[in-house]
């Protein structure tokens, strides 16, 4: 028997999968324990961070609206641009729609049908 790959296979597929519970683990420890529940708050960033850190080449695409949302904070914090700084979460679909992924494997269905089995 032939067991097929899963993508979890990998220990850095198997992180990546996990980060958002063990983020989570975390920031409840440190708010129940400690009280830092504000700067606890941080430590969300790691979820889209983790596959970048551990698969640079496949995602980095993923990392553009982590960018969006580090510009839109130090719009807000530096300047309190935070009315007009929203605007440029509309960029992200249209960074996804100039930019599409790569070729995808096209799937190729037949549909066969018996013309005997009809026949009474």
């Amino acid at each position: 028997m032939v067991r097929k790959r899963s993508k979890y296979d990998t220990f850095a597929n198997r992180l990546i999968a996990a980060t958002p519970i063990l983020v989570t683990m975390a920031y409840l420890l440190m708010g129940f324990q400690f009280d830092l529940w504000h700067p606890g708050w941080v430590i969300f960033i790691l979820i889209p961070l983790m596959p970048a850190l551990l698969k640079p080449r496949t995602a980095v695409r993923g990392l553009f609206p982590l960018i969006v949302v580090a510009t839109y904070l130090l719009m807000g914090f530096i300047w309190g641009l935070w009315h007009p700084g929203w605007i440029i979460f509309m960029v992200i679909p249209v960074f996804y729609i100039m930019f599409p992924e790569g070729k995808k494997k096209r799937i190729i269905a037949f549909d066969v049908e018996d013309e005997g089995d009809d026949q009474i």
